[in-house]
């Protein structure tokens, strides 16, 4: 059984952390610490606000709603396209009041947001617009002088399952000129860790589709399960990850994309049943940690779920509701809006695995799976 992602963590060779070109870096525990800080500064900077909100997509992961809570901001959700995990700009410009002291701009899966269009919008409004690239990792700028974003923030998780994978740890990347604060030099060392190399070569052989199928299939483990967790502190992240942070970023960036190709050929023929979203939204599509598709309704998705995860191809619905009915996510929410966008992506979502352990095998694999439900929908 493939795993949906999963790059092997090296070992080396040790360096010191990447820099970013115009960013001054805080490292953290997790890119949910990361963002708790970024929610801070923003703060800091309206203290006029008495009670301050924060805008994030309805659709993502819970960690969203846990750092904005830690922060002590309200969460303020905003639908999304139904074919497009970014902000619905009629949502956003109506949940953006002047209680809002900060956007958080998701990067899903490789999808930007608009986020030029945004920062635009939060300088006029003296709002803080945050970039949660959590699920993406910079890639070379054309002129290397010029920073990745135009964004105050930017948060990075190394987390299981994340780009750059060190089994976690997070990054806040603050524009420079803004990083004067004392949260940002007082961060609690990180603890001890039992063996880490240890744990890193446990990391990498369940990522071979043999010993993945053993965790992958069984229920009483609940892989991939989505559900609301408190953040409880924010600490430094641990010496170790940063000196292996530099090799493990550049393994990702030297990865070939023939993968992410393949699929999107092959869903070319495949309309009746898919929307193929990074070419739909392809100039926000950057290096993809998996592929995502939009299913013609949720019976169409669910059916192919299971024919994938069935033949071990490392499909999955990612996070299977929009925010609010996320287990343990209602009850920390002030408003629970209408959220038709969010709802209807939640449902229609499916992805495929981009990594290097997928063969063109598996593709064709994958392709056969589809194409039968392609046959179906044409004869009905």
């Amino acid at each position: 059984m493939l795993p949906p992602v999963g790059e092997p963590i090296r070992l080396g060779p040790r360096s010191d952390p990447p820099e970013f070109t115009g960013f001054h870096s805080v490292w953290t525990q997790s890119g949910t610490a990361a963002l708790a800080l970024a929610v801070r500064l923003a703060m800091d900077q309206r203290p006029d606000v008495a009670r301050p909100e924060v805008l994030i997509p309805a659709h993502g992961c819970p960690d969203l709603v846990a750092a904005v809570r830690f922060a002590g901001a309200i969460p303020i959700l905003v639908d999304i396209g139904p074919e497009d995990p970014g902000f619905d700009p009629a949502s956003l410009e109506q949940a953006w009041t002047k209680a809002t002291v900060a956007v958080v701009a998701v990067n899903f899966l490789g999808i930007r947001e608009r986020v030029h269009d945004l920062a635009h919008a939060a300088t006029t409004r003296n709002t803080w617009l945050i970039e949660d690239s959590a699920q993406w990792y910079p890639e070379p700028q054309a002129d290397e002088n010029e920073p990745f974003s135009p964004t105050d923030a930017v948060i990075l998780s190394f987390g299981r399952g994340k780009p750059v994978s060190l089994l976690g740890g997070g990054a806040l990347l603050v524009r420079e000129g803004r990083e004067s604060n004392p949260a940002l030099e007082s961060l609690k060392a990180a603890p001890n860790e039992w063996l880490p190399a240890l744990k890193i070569a446990l990391y990498n052989q369940l990522l071979q589709p043999r010993w993945y199928g053993l965790i992958g299939r069984n229920p009483l483990l609940s892989v991939g399960g989505t559900h609301y967790a408190p953040l409880v502190g924010v600490q430094a992240m641990a010496s170790w990850r940063l000196e292996l942070l530099g090799s493990n970023a550049a393994a990702w960036l030297d990865r070939d994309r023939w993968r992410e190709t393949a699929i999107s050929e092959m869903l070319i023929s495949c309309e009746a049943v898919a929307v193929n979203l990074p070419h739909l939204l392809k100039e926000r599509t950057r290096r993809l940690l998996r592929y995502p598709l939009l299913c013609r309704d949720r019976e169409t998705r669910d059916r192919l779920l299971a024919q994938l995860v069935t033949a071990g191809l490392g499909a999955t619905a990612m996070y299977r509701e929009a925010l609010p009915w996320v287990p343990g996510v209602a009850p920390v929410l002030d408003v629970i809006p209408a959220l038709p966008g969010a709802r209807a992506f939640a449902e229609h979502l499916l992805t495929l695995p981009v990594h290097d352990g997928v063969s063109r095998k598996d593709i064709e694999c994958m392709e056969e799976v589809i194409r039968s439900e392609v046959t179906i929908v044409l004869e009905n």
